[in-house]
């Protein structure tokens, strides 16, 4: 088979193989209620996102169902905090977060809790401010 002939052919099957993303990058009207659900605080921005960061909050919104009502909160807050986000924001933040998986675990962790803990006790301040 000569080259020109098998140029159809692959040109095809490039097209199949897009058009699954493709069907992933839709609109916020075209997603089912529980995806509604779980993106709400991007609902605002959706139809402007990018199809690869639709796909990837889809593909978040699956586990949405499975959540327990503090997880559920937890997932908002964080997609409230991040539609506040400037793009440069979220580029230093996806920066930031490549750094932080290039460090060793045993450390990764160690810096979670030592934040965990800051956060508990800024908790605790704001608690005593407000009595």
């Amino acid at each position: 088979m000569s080259l020109n002939r098998l140029y159809p052919l692959q040109l095809s099957l490039c097209i199949l193989l897009l058009i699954p993303a493709m069907a992933v990058a839709q609109a916020w009207t075209s997603l089912s209620p529980t995806q509604k659900e779980a993106l709400t605080p991007l609902a605002a921005e959706w139809d402007t996102l990018q199809a690869e960061q639709r796909r990837r909050l889809i593909n978040l919104a699956k586990h949405y169902p499975k959540l327990n009502a503090a997880h559920k909160q937890r997932m908002h807050h964080r997609l409230n905090e991040w539609s506040k986000l400037t793009p440069r924001q979220r580029e230093r933040a996806r920066e930031k977060f490549q750094a932080f998986s290039k460090i060793p675990s045993e450390t990764r962790n160690q810096v979670k809790e030592m934040i965990r803990q800051q956060e508990a006790a800024k908790s605790k301040v704001v608690l005593t401010e407000t009595e």
